[in-house]
């Protein structure tokens, strides 16, 4: 049974590789649209954020730029400090709005806390958990009082470092859980007060991006620049 799991494991591998291999293949061979099917069924088992890259630049040579943006800046979530993504997300971005410069969808915090996974920023919780534990237990010891600031000193620290690296877990994990922006393929987008209610006469923005308050059902909740807040259709949108 346990040679048969790993042997499913390899296949699983294997298959993720050559889809792949084949994507960069078609895209070398300007096979776009094949491409594009190939990272998608790669993104979807391995959760490759290359793959997002690619996508954006398979739907770039496709003349598809509004696709192209949304992939570049997906591929941000993934791995904020791509550089490749964040050159062709403001140049596109600013050849799409003339006048207009592009933004990083994360501020330099969350750039460096959505760096690594909450799995990470947990294991560090624990590590500094067992320090603070260490700091404590050297403090209640009968020893020299010089000792005994250096334990306390300890024990502020690895305490600010703990709270620290709960909180990058907490974020981290809802980052990459949340739908956190949304993209509008097309503007004849029917808008609502309330989800699937009440429809508006809002006109929405091509080629921008909406931060995203909240999800209910197939609906998204998005802010406006003047800060009212409508719903879409999920489907009608580009999300991430």
């Amino acid at each position: 049974m346990r040679q048969l799991l790993l042997l499913c494991f390899t296949l699983m591998i294997t298959l993720a590789q050559a889809n792949f291999e084949k994507g960069v293949a078609f895209y070398q061979d300007k096979q776009y649209k094949k491409a594009i099917s190939a990272f998608q069924q790669d993104w979807d088992s391995t959760q490759n954020s290359a793959n997002l890259y690619n996508l954006g630049l398979s739907h770039l040579m496709l003349k598809q730029p509004e696709k192209a943006l949304y992939y570049f800046e997906k591929t941000l979530k993934y791995d904020p400090n791509n550089t490749d993504a964040i050159y062709n997300a403001s140049h596109l971005f600013s050849e799409m709005n003339e006048g207009s410069y592009w933004q990083h969808p994360y501020s330099w915090i969350g750039r460096f806390v959505f760096k690594f996974s909450s799995n990470t920023w947990s294991y560090l919780s624990l590590f500094f958990a067992l320090l603070l534990g260490l700091s404590i237990f050297i403090t209640l010891q009968p020893h020299q009082r010089s000792r005994k600031k250096i334990g306390q000193f300890g024990i502020v620290i690895t305490f600010v470092f703990l709270a620290t690296s709960t909180l990058a877990a907490k974020f981290s994990y809802e980052h990459f859980v949340a739908t956190e922006f949304a993209y509008l393929p097309k503007t004849d987008i029917a808008t609502f007060i309330s989800p699937g209610k009440n429809p508006t006469e809002v006109k929405l923005e091509l080629n921008q991006r909406y931060k995203v308050n909240q999800q209910q059902d197939d609906f998204l909740q998005i802010q406006l620049k003047t800060g009212e807040r409508i719903w879409v259709a999920q489907k009608d949108v580009l999300s991430y």
